[in-house]
């Protein structure tokens, strides 16, 4: 269904835990926006960062991007460095 009355963010919110199946789960929203009638939601778990985007007005979810959540000082010690900045 349609609407053309723009949602809340928390709607957006409900809107996005619900696409990513992630009701049972503890997600947590650490940040959402509106700019021009679209939303960009992003949500976290322990294990996967989700940014979901979400029109305002039709409520559908345009996309819906996720990577996981690395630790490093879990996965090769406490003090080593990483560098992102390196070219494939």
């Amino acid at each position: 269904m349609i609407r053309n009355t723009e949602m809340t963010s928390n709607e957006a919110l409900i809107a996005a835990i619900i696409e990513t199946g992630l009701e049972n789960d503890s997600p947590r929203c650490t940040m959402i926006s509106c700019e021009n009638n679209l939303y960009e939601i992003c949500l976290r778990t322990d294990y996967q960062i989700y940014d979901i985007y979400l029109d305002a007005l039709s409520r559908e979810i345009l996309g819906l991007n996720t990577e996981p959540v690395l630790d490093y000082e879990e996965l090769y010690g406490e003090g080593h460095i990483v560098r992102t900045d390196v070219a494939a």
